[in-house]
Formats: C-alpha cells, structure tokens, sequence
C-alpha cells in the first residue's frame, strides 16, 4: 500500500490518522521505533521497499552489516535482513474468496493431530532422533523421514490447507521467493493469534495506545531464520538506500 506523499514522511493530522491510510502510517511507526530498540540497532531501515523478483514491498524492512576483511580491507557486508508487511485486518492476511475461519479450524485440529502422532513416532522409531543433542528436552527429530503412512498424509493435508489461506497473498510469495532472513507480519492487537500466521513468519502485535495511536510492538512470534542468498540480500539493501532517499528529498525539500 503506497502511502500518499504528503504524509509519508510527517505525521498525518488527526483527520488522517483515523483513516486506513494513517492507521498504517501509524502502525509503520511503531514497527521503525521497536526495529530502533533493538541491540544492535539496524545499519539501515526504510518504508515501502521492494522486494526481490517480485513487485511486492516490504511496508518496512532493515538490515544489519557487520566489518569484515576482503584484500586486506575492512568492508562492511550484511549479515541479516528483515522484511515486514503491515496489515490492518484479517482479510489483508489471507487469499481472496475463501473463508479463513473454517479453515483455520481445520488447520488447528490437524496439527493437534500431528503432535499426537508425533509422540507415537518418537516412541516406535527412536533412529530419528538427532544424536547431536545431550539434554532430551532439547532433543530434534527428523519427523519427515517417519515410516508412519497417517503422518505423510496429515502433513500434505496441512500444506493443502496453508496454500489455500494464503495463496497469492503477499506474505505467501515473500515466503517463497526468501526475500529476506526474517519476516514478520505486523498487525492491531485482536487480528491475529500466533497460530494464524504463515510457518515460519514471526507475528508483531501492536496494541492500542490513546485515541488515535498505538503503542509499543509486542513480539507474539518470532520469525525462523532462513538462508537468504547474498545476491537477495545485497538487493534489499540497495533497494533501502533508495527508498531512504525519498526521505531525504523530503526533509531538505529536494526536487526530483
């Protein structure tokens, strides 16, 4: 959602801040002040970035960089990027035409069943257990190499019924084209439970604050690291540095 010129770079008067427009600008707010607070702090952030191989952007997205030695130089390279979409209401988080609530259901149920039957794997096949591991409760098992004929067929139901909530949406295609290391999903308080987001996703709750703003982030879900390929990482950064240039023309009232 492209934010109009005129407030994305200054805080939207009150009339504008009871819009959707301003509620996002709001929200876009408050995730750039909990990305701020974190240790360490990005190397750089930005609003509207987009993303790599697709048009999609990222409401807001950042990256971190450490030094390293390349030739005997010191050069910074990043080492983490972030993506978050920024969604007002449920029907912003799902596929087009569908009916989340029954499906999410069904989705709970057959999880609820994946455990039970994980119990049972971990008790007839203990060679999937990760040797690795000293402490039991921190113990991995390879569940997908189970034998266990009901447990294959409840994981395909499971990503049968992940695809048609989120099909097409945007977190759907940032998911698989790995835009970035870490996504996160930020919504109001009350739109969403952690166990609605898409595996793998990290969920921002944000609750409200005073009558038209909001207030601190709240971690409900943090997201799994993935392995995100430098070139793509490289790409977001850039993409960062121009959409930080938007900002820039704006505060020093650079023309274009």
């Amino acid at each position: 959602m492209h934010l109009p010129a005129n407030i994305r770079h200054r805080k939207p008067s009150l009339r504008q801040l009871t819009s959707n427009t301003g509620r996002r600008w709001a929200l876009r707010r408050q995730v750039l002040l909990w990305l701020r607070g974190q240790h360490p702090r990005p190397s750089g952030y930005s609003c509207e970035v987009a993303t790599a191989l697709q048009h999609d952007q990222a409401d807001v997205a950042a990256f971190w960089s450490l030094p390293h030695n390349v030739g005997g130089r010191r050069q910074l390279e990043p080492i983490r990027t972030v993506a978050i979409v920024v969604a007002l209401t449920r029907e912003e988080c799902y596929a087009s035409g569908i009916n989340p609530e029954a499906l999410q259901n069904e989705l709970r149920y057959t999880r609820r069943q994946l455990v039970r039957l994980e119990e049972s794997i971990r008790r007839e096949e203990p060679g999937l257990r990760d040797d690795g591991m000293l402490f039991e409760e921190y113990a991995e098992w390879h569940y997908e190499k189970s034998q266990n004929a009901e447990y294959k067929e409840l994981i395909k139901h499971c990503r049968k019924l992940e695809e048609q909530l989120y099909h097409g949406t945007r977190m759907e295609r940032m998911s698989r084209n790995i835009v970035a290391d870490e996504c996160y999903l930020a919504v109001p308080e009350g739109v969403l439970l952690r166990d609605e987001i898409l595996p793998g996703w990290g969920l921002l709750v944000i609750p409200p604050e005073g009558e038209h703003g909001y207030g601190k982030v709240i971690v409900e879900q943090t997201a799994t690291p993935r392995q995100c390929p430098m070139a793509t990482r490289l790409h977001l950064v850039q993409n960062i540095a121009m959409t930080s240039s938007d900002c820039v023309n704006a505060v020093l009232r650079l023309r274009k």
